[in-house]
Formats: structure tokens, sequence, C-alpha cells
């Protein structure tokens, strides 16, 4: 879920269960207005691709139903933290996304190449380059991903990322329709 809203904050270590929702409509992220200076509060919605089985939406609706076993496992309530487990000992903070990719990436064998560093913020340039790339709009990208001007989401883009598969499942939803499209 994180992903496809740009590894925001709100929906990365600091995800509230409440607020990310998935249903028979898609997925959807409730914001909340302390979070969105200057920005409207809404309700970010996904709707479910194609392939409703190897989604996005289909793994945080199993990842949820997981957490929630292991919660009642050991007979406590689940916290409002969307990513802690019973074994935490505390809920995940921003900078343990860091941590979590490069424990992924060592586990799939994935190095960054020679020069590069890959962080938490490699996950918000990344899906901002994958969106960019299948023609997401400037101004889309920044509405979503937060970002309050053009200028501060430009450092995240890189131009040469090409489209992918991958960025179609994340991003398609946010491709701005021509009126031939919904003729």
């Amino acid at each position: 879920g994180t992903y496809q809203f740009f590894a925001r904050g709100d929906t990365g270590a600091q995800a509230q269960a409440s607020r990310l929702i998935v249903d028979d409509q898609g997925m959807h992220f409730s914001e909340d207005a302390k979070n969105l200076a200057r920005i409207a509060p809404q309700t970010l919605s996904v709707p479910w691709p194609a392939d409703r089985e190897h989604s996005p939406h289909r793994l945080l609706q199993r990842f949820k139903l997981a957490r929630d076993a292991a919660w009642r496992k050991v007979g406590v309530a689940a916290p409002e933290a969307l990513w802690q487990m019973p074994w935490d000992a505390k809920p995940p903070a921003p900078s343990d996304v860091g941590t979590w990719l490069a424990n992924v990436l060592k586990v799939l064998g994935v190095r960054a190449p020679p020069g590069i560093k890959y962080t938490g913020h490699s996950l918000r340039g990344g899906g901002a380059s994958a969106a960019l790339a299948i023609g997401v709009s400037l101004p889309a990208i920044c509405r979503w991903g937060i970002w309050r001007a053009l200028d501060s989401v430009m450092r995240y883009l890189d131009p040469l990322v090409p489209v992918t598969r991958e960025a179609l499942v994340f991003f398609a939803h946010l491709v701005r329709r021509t009126a031939a499209d919904v003729q």
C-alpha cells in the first residue's frame, strides 16, 4: 500500500490501520488534515487492477488478515500502527523503512549500482520516477506524494526510468484520461 502513495510517511512507517482500507471498490487512504498543511485532505482511492489476485490490494488484504491473527493469538487488540506486529517493542519509526528495504534487497540478492545507496527515500523517488515514466502528470505525482511544489519533487525524479509492467500496476490509475477515453 505504501508504494502506491509514493512511500509517504503517513502510508509508510507511520500508517494507521483504520486509514488504509481495501474493499470491493479498491484501496483507499483517508488523509489526515494535521499532516497536510495547505492541502485539503481527502480519501485517495486506487481501483482494483484487472489482475486482482496479484495486486498490491490483495497483498495488503493478506497482510492485514495475518496481522490481525497474530495480535489475536497473543490476546491483545491490534494497535492503530498498521505495520506494528506483536513481537515489535514499539511502533515502527520512519527510519525503519530504510532497514526494511535493505533487508528485502539482501534477501533478493539485489545490490545498488556503484555510487548509489538505497534508502527509504529511494522508494519515494522510485515510485515518482515510475509514475512519470508511464505518463502520470507532475501535479498528480506531487498531490499523491504530498510534495508541495514541483521543484520539491524534481530531485526525486529520474527521467530515464523506463516504462515497466509494475509501474502500470501501481500507478496506471493516475494517468490522465483523454476525452476520447471516456466517451
